[in-house]
C-alpha cells in the first residue's frame, strides 16, 4: 500500500529535498517517491532494502527518470525478483531494491 493510498498527506513537489536529486513520481505510482524518501532519510553510509511491485523496474516517464538517477550515482546493488504468489498478502510478483546512499564507483 503506497503512502497515497493510505490517504496521508505528504508534500510532494521538487523543492521538497527528499525528491530534488530523482525527481517525483505520479501520484498514482508513488513507490518510487516512498523509495526516494527512505533513501534520503538514510545515514550516508547506509543502506536501503525496500520491497515494491516487480513493474517499479520497467515503467517510463517520471519513473524511468527516478531509476536512472539511482543507476546513474551508483546506488543500486542489488534487485532481487520473486514470483507471484509468494507472500501471503499479495498476489502479484514483487522485487526486493537493495540501495546504498554512497556507493564508491566500481
Amino acid at each position: 500500500v503506497g503512502l497515497f493510498e493510505l490517504g496521508l498527506s505528504i508534500k510532494c513537489d521538487i523543492d521538497d529535498p527528499r525528491f530534488r536529486e530523482y525527481g517525483i513520481a505520479p501520484k498514482t505510482k508513488a513507490e518510487d517517491s516512498f523509495l526516494s524518501h527512505c533513501l534520503y532519510h538514510t545515514k550516508e553510509s547506509g543502506r536501503v532494502a525496500i520491497t515494491l511491485p516487480h513493474g517499479v523496474l520497467f515503467r517510463g516517464a517520471a519513473e524511468g527518470r527516478i531509476r536512472k538517477a539511482l543507476i546513474d550515482k551508483h546506488q543500486i546493488e542489488s534487485v532481487i525478483g520473486f514470483p507471484d504468489k509468494l507472500f501471503l498478502n499479495t498476489g502479484i510478483p514483487v522485487c526486493v531494491l537493495i540501495l546504498k546512499k554512497n556507493r564508491a564507483n566500481s
